[in-house]
């Protein structure tokens, strides 16, 4: 399941395959006019079944031993409008997933049955976390929101003023989000109130990963650097990966990557001159 399990705590527990080898693969049948029908989720796995979301504005049961489609049940709107980024958690026989129609599903395991759907203000990309009977996801409107499981009912509702395209993670009765907005936000899962929030120098897409204690989340450091010349020697990496004390709520550690660390060390030239032909002059 997307991020291991319902809670979206990103630890994993299994072992990766060595020596990988093609099974079996399964195609939709896609539009041939705006090239519809690309798998955009992360597939869960559950009781033999395979399910996962694509931008024709399906999700798909395929069952996991030959591919053989089982069901599937379209989003309301029209593709490409409808994508389904959201990856489907699967809890007590329900599939819950968002969809770029800006709603949350509840969906029938065994025969892609709708159960129930939430309305937001915008799209749901986020993927929704499952605990405690409880739906926890978030949208594109800037909220986090909290879902009856059986009934879709609002429970309550987190503003960040923000999108929020980052998929939570619910563990110990706190629920671990990031938003457009440069913040990380643990919420108290039975009411949403704010227990504290990280501000990062930097845009958080990233989901986070909960473990012993620990938020495990990666950011992106913006860059003003010209597309022609090399970054300058005070250049910063664009990614980075911010390691958060749940205790303290503070920076504890960062672990930074990036692909221009070679190019570091070169020296910033001047820039080419225009190309007439190209420029238009």
């Amino acid at each position: 399941m997307f991020r291991s399990d319902p809670s979206h705590s990103g630890a994993g527990t299994g072992s990766p395959a060595l020596t990988p080898k093609l099974l079996w693969k399964y195609t939709t049948g896609n539009d041939q006019i705006f090239i519809l029908g690309v798998f955009t989720s992360s597939p869960a796995v559950v009781n033999g079944v395979v399910y996962v979301g694509s931008d024709d504005g399906n999700v798909y049961a395929l069952n996991a031993t030959n591919r053989d489609k089982l069901w599937n049940y379209t989003t309301s709107g029209y593709a490409p409008y409808n994508t389904v980024y959201s990856s489907p958690a699967v809890v007590g026989g329900v599939v819950y997933v968002g969809s770029d129609d800006g709603n949350v599903y509840a969906i029938n395991a065994a025969n892609g049955a709708q159960l129930w759907n939430y309305t937001t203000g915008n799209a749901v990309d986020s993927s929704p976390a499952v605990v405690g009977g409880v739906v926890y996801i978030g949208s594109a409107d800037g909220n986090v929101y909290a879902l009856n499981a059986a009934s879709g009912a609002q429970l309550w509702n987190y503003s960040t003023g923000n999108a929020v395209y980052s998929s939570p993670a619910v563990v110990g009765g706190v629920v671990y989000i990031s938003a457009d907005n440069d913040h990380v936000y643990a919420l108290n899962s039975a009411n949403g109130a704010k227990l504290w929030d990280y501000t990062n120098a930097s845009e958080v897409f990233s989901s986070p990963a909960v473990v012993n204690g620990i938020v495990y989340i990666g950011s992106e450091v913006p860059t003003h650097v010209a597309l022609w010349a090399p970054p300058p020697p005070n250049y910063k990496p664009i990614l980075t990966l911010i390691i958060i004390s749940i205790a303290a709520a503070v920076i504890v550690a960062t672990l930074v990557a990036s692909r221009f660390r070679k190019r570091l060390k070169t020296k910033p030239t001047s820039p080419p001159s225009p190309d007439p032909k190209k420029s238009g002059i």
